[in-house]
């Protein structure tokens, strides 16, 4: 059988797998074997495009990732307000998260006018959980140790970056 010439292949996700300093190569390396397109290495990391199905496979599969993070943004966030709209905007956050899980924001930031990274996750915590409130009327709760919903915000030189934790846990 061959494929419909109509079908069409799902829409590319931007990933974003973790790694240490100096391995980039040997995941970038991972990564295109398991077939992702856009690879470009960056300092401790590597960004590829994908379906799911590469996610999925991207966690089970990889050797030398600590993460992987499923990009769901990123924008410009000079101060706490433009952070609170551009993390709003970032997602359909009811499509990832309903009031009934948990989760956990960690913030990392680097030349940016924003410096406490808790600031930073308690920010971007309320930008969610509104979302989600506003729809559902109710707002998930905040687990640091084990949530079932884990979001990693990166800020460089105020540009927010916003991924969700597509294990979950670190890969190892």
């Amino acid at each position: 059988l061959s494929p419909c010439p109509m079908a069409r292949r799902p829409p590319d996700n931007v990933y974003f797998a973790t790694t240490s300093m100096g391995l980039e190569r040997a995941l970038s390396a991972e990564l295109e074997r398991l077939g992702a397109r856009g690879i470009r290495r960056g300092a401790g990391g590597v960004n590829f495009r994908g379906d799911r199905t590469l996610m999925m496979s991207a966690c089970l599969s990889l050797r030398s990732a600590h993460r992987v993070l499923w990009m769901l943004g990123d924008f410009d966030a000079p101060d706490l307000e433009a952070l609170y709209a551009g993390v709003r905007q970032a997602a359909r956050w009811t499509g990832l998260i309903t009031p009934e899980r948990t989760l956990a924001v960690h913030a990392s930031t680097r030349d940016s006018n924003i410096r406490d990274t808790r600031i930073l996750a308690m920010k971007t915590k309320d930008a969610i959980v509104d979302a989600i409130r506003d729809v559902h009327g109710e707002r998930p709760s905040v687990d640091r140790r084990d949530p079932d919903v884990r979001i990693h915000l990166r800020m460089v030189r105020d540009r927010a970056s916003i991924g969700l934790d597509a294990a979950g846990e670190s890969l190892h």
